[in-house]
């Protein structure tokens, strides 16, 4: 068996908020029919205040296509509560479950 490596848990960002007065909601898939647009506003998490960036689809060196979504920007993270803090969430039904997601 091979070594265990620890890696921090992601869900693509399908929507975003423009932080506008009223918060308008963006979906990731017209980040590519307005790449500018996206690229140059203040975006936010939909469900929390944390800014995101737009990151257009691309393709990978294995040719495969990765489609647009909203990511986080550096050193930033989702509060708590947020539905886009994964770690939290995983931490909260491992302590609901206890022992029932111990493997023997």
């Amino acid at each position: 068996m091979g070594e265990v490596t620890e890696r921090r848990s992601t869900v693509s960002m399908l929507e975003a908020r423009l932080n506008y007065d009223l918060p308008v909601v963006v979906r990731a898939e017209d980040i590519d029919k307005d790449r500018g647009k996206w690229l140059k506003n203040k975006l936010v998490c939909r469900y929390c205040d944390v800014p995101v960036v737009a990151v257009p689809s691309y393709m990978t060196e294995a040719e495969r296509p990765r489609r647009a979504h909203f990511r986080r920007m550096q050193n930033r993270e989702h509060r708590l509560e947020c539905l886009f803090n994964i770690d939290e969430r995983i931490r909260v039904l491992q302590k609901a479950a206890g022992d029932a997601l111990v493997q023997d």
